[in-house]
C-alpha cells in the first residue's frame, strides 16, 4: 500500500465522529486551498481559551480529510495555547506521514483553518469588549 495512505490515514479518513457543524459555534471558519481545491469548514465552541467542541466539513484528497479529523479529536478539550505549537512536524509526525511541498499543504489545510478561527474569536472577543466598555 502506498505510503500516503497507511491504515491510520485511512481510519482517520473514514472517522465519522467530529463530522458536521454545531449549533451556535463560538466560531465558524472556511478556508480553500486554491491550488487543489480542498477546503475544510470548522466550527468550534469554546468556553474561554477552553475548546469545548469541535466539529468540521472536509472536501477533498484523503489527506486533508484524514487531518482535519485528527486535529478535530486532538483539539477537544484543550486551551487554545496548547494547540498553537502544531506544525508542519507534528502533523507529520503524528499522521506517521513524510510529505513534500506539495502534499504537506494538504495536512496543513485543518490547522491554518483552525487557528484563522482562533484569530477571529480573538479579533470578536476584543471588538465586543471595546463596544462594551
Amino acid at each position: 500500500m502506498n505510503n500516503l495512505y497507511k491504515q491510520k490515514i485511512l481510519e482517520l479518513y473514514q472517522d465519522q465522529t467530529d463530522r458536521g457543524t454545531l449549533e451556535n459555534p463560538s466560531f465558524l471558519q472556511s478556508y480553500t486551498n486554491p491550488l487543489c481545491g480542498d477546503s475544510i469548514s470548522i466550527t468550534c465552541s469554546c468556553d474561554g481559551d477552553y475548546i469545548k467542541k469541535i466539529r468540521f466539513i472536509a472536501n477533498g484528497c484523503v489527506l486533508s480529510q484524514a487531518a482535519a479529523a485528527f486535529i478535530a479529536t486532538y483539539s477537544q478539550k484543550k486551551s487554545i495555547k496548547e494547540l498553537y505549537f502544531i506544525d508542519e512536524n507534528f502533523m507529520q509526525q503524528q499522521l506517521s506521514l513524510a510529505l513534500g511541498p506539495t502534499r504537506l499543504r494538504c495536512i496543513m489545510l485543518p490547522v491554518e483553518c483552525l487557528f484563522q478561527g482562533f484569530e477571529k474569536l480573538q479579533k470578536d472577543t476584543h471588538a465586543a469588549v471595546r463596544k462594551n466598555c
